[in-house]
């Protein structure tokens, strides 16, 4: 590890995954980083995910298939991805930037821009566990199934092309009715056909950022739990005003990195500058089952995940825009039993636990926001990872180390166009 230069203070707002990744490589590149966290170590959508580290489908969520959905979900809350009517007027400008990249154009230049980070998504997680971060409570090899076997074929085409791109490994050949099965036993015979991706883990998410902050502190990293943001100010020597235990207070430092999560937004309001990240919110909660899945599930028709973890269940689903953060509704967890329950075996639907929602940071054109903003000096973003930032936060904070350290982005011995990342083409977008 390098030793800590004098000059390179770095101040990181948000205690999630992607701002303790950006203080564990900044830290490791020399700099001095203190973590500035409106809750505790990990809260947001970092926690109750579905642990997966999945480069091969870290990809936009806007698309040409996603357009009837969309509108879909602003009239009725039956679907798995909802929008609320009262918010709509709020959710215009980011709406319109949605169907802006929903093309089948931008989804290829969307896919094309992640594909860039992707191929180092699992090599940081292995740099992390390295150093004894805990990148574990999991498996490995993803189950993609639907009901309909030709959503399968087509899924099972593009990740094939993914793979071959050099994000991950190859998908296995897909696999038909009573031989899915017998992969699978947990499956409704509903099920038609599936395939496995070997090459994409799963973890505890809980674990991943419980160690991470252990190591940052035991690194020296300072993290100010329970402090909430309200103010950021750019500058030659920028500055944060956060209050903590009822006082307001200022820390200034060379280089401030947001990596607030969905509440980024609400922190460059004031600066007159529109980012467009709305919390998308996902849903997750625990059951038990009679027999554990041996694989991630992924239910493609239904848009569910099933995570065998710590010898129960985990159920992940939805994406809902109401403009809240954390507001929960009971309803989306009925949503998630319904469209699941007639595709696996062997579930207590009626003793469910650890119910939780998590504000995932949302995106009009589904690509992350990472970089400065030449109105803002010396304050950098990392934030926007939409689904994705789990796969996606390690790669990032290696990212900002190399930018504020002078140095190019280069992953998987590639140069990076870090300018499809910056937050300057969300003002072209969205406008």
């Amino acid at each position: 590890m390098a030793s800590k230069l004098p000059g390179r203070e770095v101040i990181v707002v948000g205690a999630g995954l992607v701002g303790l990744s950006t203080a564990f490589y900044l830290s490791r590149a020399g700099f001095s980083v203190t973590i500035i966290e409106r809750d505790q170590v990990g809260s947001g959508a970092s926690r109750g995910n579905a642990g997966e580290i999945t480069p091969l489908t870290a990809v936009p969520l806007a698309g040409p298939g996603m357009m009837k959905e969309t509108f879909k979900g602003v009239f009725t809350r039956d679907g798995t991805l909802t929008l609320s009517p009262a918010r709509a007027l709020k959710l215009a400008t980011f709406g319109l930037g949605f169907i802006r990249s929903s093309t089948q154009a931008r989804l290829t230049s969307g896919v094309d821009a992640m594909t860039q980070l992707g191929r180092g998504a699992l090599a940081a997680f292995a740099e992390m566990q390295d150093e004894g971060i805990k990148v574990e409570g999991g498996g490995s090899g993803f189950l993609y199934t639907a009901e309909d076997a030709s959503h399968v074929e087509s899924y099972h085409k593009l990740l094939s092309e993914r793979a071959a791109d050099g994000v991950s490994e190859m998908p296995e050949p897909i696999v038909y009715g009573s031989e899915l099965h017998q992969l699978e036993p947990v499956l409704d015979p509903a099920c038609e056909a599936g395939f496995v991706a070997p090459g994409e883990i799963w973890i505890d998410p809980a674990l991943l950022v419980e160690s991470l902050g252990e190591y940052l502190r035991a690194q020296g990293v300072k993290i100010l739990e329970g402090a909430r943001v309200v103010g950021v100010h750019p500058g030659a020597q920028p500055s944060v005003d956060y209050v903590h235990s009822g006082a307001r207070n200022e820390l200034s430092a060379d280089h401030v990195v947001v990596a607030a999560g969905a509440w980024a937004s609400e922190l460059l309001k004031p600066h007159g500058i529109h980012l467009g990240v709305v919390p998308g919110k996902g849903y997750s909660f625990t059951v038990a089952a009679e027999q554990l899945p041996t694989h991630l599930i992924h239910l493609t028709d239904a848009r569910t995940v099933l995570v065998p973890m710590a010898g129960r269940l985990r159920v992940v689903g939805g994406m809902e825009f109401d403009g809240s953060y954390e507001a929960f509704h009971d309803d989306r967890i009925e949503m998630i039993e319904r469209v699941t329950a007639p595709l696996v075996r062997g579930i207590d639907w009626s003793q469910k636990s650890e119910l939780w929602v998590g504000p995932r940071p949302m995106t009009a054109d589904g690509l992350p926001i990472i970089g400065e903003y030449a109105k803002l000096p010396n304050i950098v973003m990392a934030t926007g990872h939409n689904m994705h930032g789990l796969s996606l936060g390690p790669i990032t904070g290696k990212a900002i180390a190399a930018q504020l350290s002078g140095q190019p982005v280069v992953v998987a011995d590639r140069h990076v166009d870090m300018e499809r990342f910056a937050p300057a083409r969300l003002r072209r977008l969205l406008s």
